[in-house]
């Protein structure tokens, strides 16, 4: 008996009573809806999207899902991006450096990593920067660029990128809404 059957019987077994679903997306949502309605429960069933303040992991995950050339998974709620092959130096790391979204056109195919904020303090943010080079230098005819909602987050990310001798090539902008 499936988690649907269960609730069905509940809810004969208790006339007048209603259930209350949240869902973290609208996709999510919609989706329940879908079985909601195969189990003839849309009369006592109610879902929502829940709505939480927002933090800076929302704001991110919602600045990146609107990156040109991103992807969604609505099934998995995890997104489906855009990667560079490329030959690794370290043998037991990854031989693939992850992008938010890409954008083509006549100059060739753009790489995009979408952020709200670069991490300069960070060594994590030298470790990513140093393999998205590799893989831009590995692969002719790609380009990669940082996008960011701020002029202010994009400066200090041009003097960053400029200061560690990545700039040849990487670039970075603000996002054209």
């Amino acid at each position: 008996m499936n988690r649907m059957q269960k609730i069905r019987i509940a809810l004969e077994q208790n006339p007048g009573c209603q259930v209350m679903y949240e869902f973290p997306t609208y996709e999510a949502m919609q989706l329940a809806k879908v079985n909601i309605k195969e189990y003839r429960l849309e009369h006592v069933i109610n879902v929502r999207v829940k709505i939480t303040p927002m933090n800076s992991k929302v704001r991110s995950d919602l600045f990146k899902r609107k990156t040109s050339g991103a992807a969604w998974s609505v099934v998995h709620d995890k997104a489906i991006v855009p990667a560079l092959c490329y030959k690794n130096s370290n043998p037991k790391g990854w031989n693939h450096v992850r992008f938010d979204g890409f954008d083509v056109n006549s100059k060739g195919t753009t790489v995009i990593a979408a952020e709200i904020r670069m991490g300069t303090w960070n060594q994590d943010t030298l470790h990513i920067l140093r393999s998205r080079k590799t893989a831009l230098e590995q692969n002719p005819g790609y380009r990669g660029v940082y996008e960011f909602p701020t002029h202010e987050a994009m400066e200090e990310a041009k003097a960053f990128v400029k200061e560690n001798r990545f700039d040849h090539v990487i670039n970075v902008r603000v996002r054209q809404l």
